[in-house]
C-alpha cells in the first residue's frame, strides 16, 4: 500500500550533495560562509546537477564571479579579509580560503580579471602574518601560497613534517604545499605521505 524510493548517486560526488545544499541554505552572510559556498562551485561546477543546486545556481560562472566582485569591495587595505563584510580586522582563515579559491578558479578557467581581488596584496598579508599562527594555519597557508606561485622555504615545510606527533591534516597540507611547488620531485610530500600511512589500519 505504501511506496518507497531509493536514489543512488552515479558517482561519489553525489555524497557531497547534502553538504553543499546545506551551505547554500545556511542563513548567514559572513565571508567564511560565502567562501564555503563558492569553493565547491569552482571545483565541481561542471557537476552542479549532482548537487541538486540547479534552482539556486542557474549559472555557475556568473555566480562565482559575482562573489569575487563583492569580495573586492570587502578587501582591507592591508590585503586581508574580515570574517564579516564590514569587519574592520582581517581574519586569517577567511583570507587563506579566499586565496585558495582564487588559485583554484584560475585552474578551472576563470580569468584574473574575473577574479577581481588584489591577490598580490592578499598573499603578502598571509605571508607576513602567518608565522604567529599554529601548525594547522601555517600548513594551510603554505599550501595556498604555493598554489598561487609563492615559494615556501623547504625548512618551514620540513619543520612541520618532522614533528613525530604531527596531526594528519597538517602533514597532508604540508605535503600538498611541497607537491604544489616541486611537482613530482616533492620529497617532503613523500615523507608526509609515508607518515600518514602509519596512521592507517588494514
Amino acid at each position: 500500500t505504501g511506496v518507497q524510493t531509493c536514489a543512488l548517486p552515479i558517482s561519489r560526488l553525489g555524497l557531497l550533495g547534502g553538504a553543499v545544499q546545506y551551505l547554500f541554505e545556511y542563513p548567514y552572510g559572513c565571508l567564511e560562509q560565502q567562501s564555503s559556498r563558492v569553493l565547491p562551485l569552482v571545483v565541481f561546477g561542471d557537476y552542479i546537477d549532482v548537487f541538486n543546486l540547479t534552482s539556486e545556481v542557474t549559472n555557475v560562472h556568473k555566480c562565482v564571479t559575482s562573489y569575487f566582485k563583492e569580495w573586492k569591495n570587502c578587501q582591507h587595505s592591508g590585503g586581508g579579509f574580515g570574517y564579516w563584510p564590514s569587519s574592520p580586522w582581517s581574519d586569517m582563515f577567511v583570507s587563506i580560503r579566499i586565496a585558495q579559491i582564487y588559485a583554484l578558479a584560475l585552474r578551472h578557467g576563470y580569468s584574473k580579471r574575473e577574479c577581481a581581488i588584489d591577490i598580490d596584496s592578499l598573499l603578502n598579508y598571509i605571508a607576513q602574518e602567518i608565522e604567529d599562527y599554529n601548525d594547522y594555519f601555517r600548513a594551510y597557508a603554505y599550501y595556498v601560497l604555493a598554489l598561487n606561485g609563492r615559494h615556501i622555504p623547504e625548512g618551514k615545510l620540513n619543520a612541520l613534517v618532522a614533528d613525530e606527533r604531527q596531526d594528519i591534516s597538517v602533514l597532508a597540507l604540508a605535503g600538498l604545499a611541497s607537491y604544489a611547488q616541486d611537482d613530482q620531485d616533492a620529497t617532503i610530500a613523500k615523507r608526509a605521505a609515508a607518515k600518514i600511512r602509519t596512521y592507517m589500519r588494514p
